[in-house]
């Protein structure tokens, strides 16, 4: 009795068992009843195939693209993650390598270091820490982002879900302390940590703006310093750039938080000198 069976192809074909064995399952094979012309070969054949052979590779197809679905979610929730939970300013919302001003010898040494930090992320697969030191209005920012949008988009080209995330220091703070009451702040500084210590690569803004703002009580200075101990210590890949010196950065943060930035830096570090161009400032 003919019935019809997908032997692989698009389209069912009645098809009868054959007198040959598949000799993996020791099963018969199953023959399309009429012939066929394959585009590489001339001469019309039958076709023969291995119902359990036949199961084993549908589960295989639909187990890829199950995978494949799942791939194509992560993708979405890590690469969208740079635009809906980053914190950049409007000026720099289109920030990147492209739109990057090299007026300079120091513009150019500061792209490169930029472009050197991508492929190692990147391509090697690096860890540790990264810093960009610089007075105000030198370029730092733009930079940070062009790296970060860089490293995002390069991750989504080759189908890794990496997270990446940019944010000021000083809105980060300014949203934990935003709450009504110390409970809503605790609840804020816990979503923040959350957010923060889970992204893959964490790029940090103008690292101690936030201590010239807002309370500075004694009690809010060791908060902000509590929490960024436990930042840093929770991750292994941060990239920094801030306005401080070393010597600045050890005045105002705890020998702790200090040693958390400098974890695994190496190399990876661009000072900006003190003649650096002010790219913001006045024309008077």
């Amino acid at each position: 009795m003919q019935k019809e069976y997908n032997a692989g192809g698009s389209i069912n074909k009645p098809v009868k068992i054959s007198d040959k064995m598949c000799t993996i399952h020791n099963v018969y094979l199953r023959q399309i009843v009429n012939k066929v012309r394959a585009a590489d070969n001339r001469e019309p054949h039958y076709i023969y195939a291995c119902p359990e052979c036949f199961e084993i590779k549908k589960a295989q197809q639909s187990g890829e693209a199950i995978e494949n679905e799942m791939v194509n979610a992560e993708l979405a929730r890590t690469y969208g993650l740079f635009e809906s939970k980053s914190i950049i300013p409007p000026k720099l919302k289109e920030a990147n390598y492209k739109t990057f001003t090299v007026s300079n010898d120091t513009d150019k040494e500061a792209r490169d270091f930029g472009l050197y930090l991508n492929e190692y992320y990147f391509k090697h697969g690096g860890e540790g820490n990264a810093i960009l030191q610089g007075s105000h209005g030198v370029g730092k920012s733009h930079l940070t982002i062009s790296i970060a949008r860089k490293l995002n988009e390069d991750f989504k080209a080759i189908r890794e879900p990496k997270s990446v995330l940019f944010y000021p220091v000083a809105n980060l703070f300014r949203e934990i302390e935003s709450g009504a009451d110390y409970n809503e702040n605790q609840r804020k500084q816990g979503q923040m940590m959350k957010l923060l210590a889970s992204v893959d690569f964490l790029f940090l803004d103008d690292l101690g703006k936030e201590s010239t703002f807002g309370n500075q009580g004694k009690e809010a200075a060791n908060s902000r310093q509590r929490f960024l101990f436990e930042l840093l210590d929770s991750r292994t890949r941060t990239i920094i750039n801030t306005n401080l010196t070393g010597e600045q950065l050890k005045k105002i943060y705890d020998p702790a938080i200090v040693s958390r930035l400098m974890e695994g830096v190496g190399e990876k570090f661009f000072v900006y000198p003190e003649t650096a161009e002010d790219k913001r400032r006045l024309p008077f």
